[in-house]
């Protein structure tokens, strides 16, 4: 995708046909790569985690009432206990009579607290604010998420028509209910037939088949698409359903071997790995490793009080304190930072460029030679504004090399996904001897030009500018970076 179509022309009409498949085939796959990753994000953030966000406020809004209500019936059936039970004294062991005998002397006392009608508008507040006993903790986020149909309506028929989704024999289940959500959009009624009911899984359950306002023999179909697209979601993201034209949402199994090609490498694998070639006996040992390690951990769990278990059973971990960090290491840390030269980072990148020439991996989209005066100098400053993003504006400078249209120039013809790639795999850190060189025609407005990003960023961090120091072994003059012998 980088070449040119002037490029083209060389080739013959059976090469550019294939050139032409293979753009087409790769740009294919791309833009079904965009769209999963958009649908990826638009699920997790617009849907999912937004619902969650605005349960969570609207459940801190409703937190002062609750609580008001909570302590009238905490208060009331204190009362309760306090007066019905019978009383032991903890000294003497002596057990008394209950302080009320009767349902109405019970009443008295409660109301002497708490007037009964307060008593039943708190019992009114936290049926309607509270969720049901049978609920999970999904069902207020679930019921707000179906609400938002709007948000899926647009996408939904397109998404089964254009993607072609395959899936493993788990996930299978949640495709087959995703091709058949187009059919459900629109229709007033849908009964419970039409659906997969075994996919109804928690208080997805109450929301699709029992919630408020279904009229008998319907489903809430809003609900069930929202419960398919959840499930959905956690299948492609796990790679149980996958798109069959993507290499980022692909089939994770496609490019294993498989038939004759596997049984001739199979001997050959298996012998690399140290594997036996039936899989039973390694799972059986595997199984009984993870058992044992289990129940090891399971005996200490009484004993260690930095791990507890929830009502719900998820488990916690206490927060760790940090190990202090010793002196030696305090001590090497400062004297590190001690002998770091303090220098700029377009100089830097020039001295380097110097050493390694590692300028010269950045090569014209053209192929042709580069005829750019002080090319280095412009490569630098580029790679200082995409690294630090800032962009071209705190490099911009009066000199040739650093001019507007310099920089858009270079950056479009020189700086691409090759010339990185060259530059990181095939250009050596260190040279032979004899390939240190100097940096001609490179004037001090060249280097303090570059530098002006350094400034810049100062500037806003309100930061005083530091005195520059050149590095122990090397000197930095206008004209050229050369050796410096260290004593």
């Amino acid at each position: 995708m980088d070449g040119k179509t002037t490029l083209l022309k060389r080739h013959n009409d059976a090469r550019r046909l294939a050139t032409l498949l293979a753009t087409a085939v790769h740009l294919t796959t791309r833009a079904v790569d965009d769209a999963l990753d958009l649908l990826e994000v638009l699920i997790a953030t617009k849907l999912l985690a937004k619902a969650e966000r605005e349960t969570a406020k609207e459940k801190m809004k409703t937190l002062p009432r609750v609580e008001r209500a909570g302590a009238k019936l905490a208060t009331a059936f204190q009362v309760v206990f306090d007066t019905t039970a019978e009383q032991v004294d903890t000294d003497t062991g002596e057990i008394s009579a209950p302080k009320v005998q009767t349902l109405a002397a019970m009443w008295e006392q409660i109301e002497a607290v708490v007037a009964r009608s307060e008593l039943a508008a708190a019992i009114a507040a936290l049926f309607e604010l509270t969720p049901p006993l049978d609920s999970d903790a999904d069902q207020a986020w679930r019921a707000m998420l179906a609400t938002r149909f709007g948000t899926v309506r647009p996408f939904l028929k397109l998404l089964v028509k254009v993607v072609d989704f395959g899936a493993t024999p788990e996930g299978a289940p949640i495709l087959a209910a995703l091709k058949t959500l187009p059919e459900l959009m629109g229709r007033k009624k849908v009964g419970p037939v039409e659906i997969d009911t075994e996919l109804l899984a928690g208080s997805w359950r109450r929301l699709v088949l029992t919630a408020p306002g279904l009229e008998p023999g319907t489903v809430g179909w809003k609900a069930y698409v929202f419960c398919v697209l959840e499930q959905f979601h956690h299948m492609l993201r796990r790679r149980e359903i996958f798109a069959k034209n993507s290499s980022k949402w692909g089939d994770p199994r496609a490019k294993l071997l498989a038939g004759e090609a596997w049984e001739q490498a199979k001997s050959t694998v298996l012998a690399s790995l140290g594997l036996p070639e039936g899989a039973g006996e390694r799972l059986a040992a595997r199984a009984a490793l993870l058992d044992g390690t289990y129940r090891e951990v399971s005996g200490r769990l009484p004993e260690n009080a930095q791990i507890s278990f929830d009502d719900d059973g998820r488990l916690h971990f206490a927060a760790l304190e940090p190990e202090p960090e010793p002196a030696s290491l305090l001590g090497l840390r400062a004297a590190v930072n001690a002998m770091l030269p303090r220098v700029d980072l377009p100089e830097v990148l020039l001295e380097v460029f110097s050493w390694t020439g590692a300028d010269q991996a950045f090569t014209s989209v053209t192929g042709g030679e580069a005829r750019l005066k002080d090319l280095p100098v412009t490569i630098a400053a580029l790679l200082v504004a995409h690294g630090c993003n800032v962009g071209y504006t705190p490099v911009i400078s009066g000199v040739d090399a650093l001019k507007y249209g310099r920089l858009s120039h270079v950056d479009q013809t020189y700086l691409r996904l090759a010339t990185y790639f060259s530059e990181l795999t095939e250009r050596p850190l260190s040279s032979p001897k004899g390939r240190l060189r100097g940096l001609k025609n490179s004037s001090q407005s060249s280097f303090s030009a570059v530098s002006k990003y350094s400034s810049a960023a100062r500037v806003r961090r309100k930061e005083p500018t530091r005195r520059r120091v050149t590095a122990p072994g090397v000197s930095l003059s206008s004209a050229q970076v050369v050796p410096v012998a260290c004593s």
